[in-house]
């Protein structure tokens, strides 16, 4: 019923797995770009006999990048670990303590996305180590036994047979 609410078609349907790894490739496209803070960039563009100025916003990559590990570390929780739970209560305990620090000094905002971008930076690797700990991506191979039918009789030599 959900499925019909979202326009999802079974052949448009994704597994978790697959769901995760462009995730992490789009996470990879973000982490070869330069981490730049949000700006608008003025262009003069020439309309008629006259200029007018283009103004165009780019994003902070810095927030595009943490909210991308956020989004991943939402998708993976049903996953995790207990390291890696008792990693996340460990971040999570520096996290407020590096932004109650932030407010006490009074630092800026842009101050703090680069805090933040360094603990993503961390909170992502200790993701990835799950990933390879819990063999999330590991393929499990289909074996046929048989079945109930006289035909899959003569085939049976004993040995597995894979897709």
């Amino acid at each position: 019923m959900a499925d019909e609410w979202f326009g999802i078609k079974k052949k448009d349907s994704l597994s978790i797995k697959e769901v995760v790894m462009q995730h992490i490739k789009g996470i990879s496209d973000l982490s070869r770009q330069e981490f730049t803070p949000s700006y608008w960039q003025k262009k003069p563009l020439k309309v008629g006999d006259g200029i007018v100025m283009s103004e165009t916003y780019h994003e902070d990559k810095r927030l595009a990048y943490c909210n991308a590990i956020d989004f991943l570390h939402d998708l993976m929780m049903p996953y995790a670990d207990e390291e890696f739970k008792k990693t996340l209560e460990l971040l999570d305990e520096s996290e407020n303590k590096r932004f109650e620090e932030h407010k006490e000094k009074k630092q800026t905002e842009d101050e703090w996305i680069w805090v933040k971008l360094s603990l993503r930076r961390t909170l992502f690797g200790k993701i990835i180590m799950m990933i390879h700990r819990i063999k999330f991506f590991e393929f499990i191979p289909f074996v046929d036994y048989g079945s109930d039918s006289d035909d899959d009789e003569e085939k049976d030599d004993g040995e597995e047979s894979y897709p």
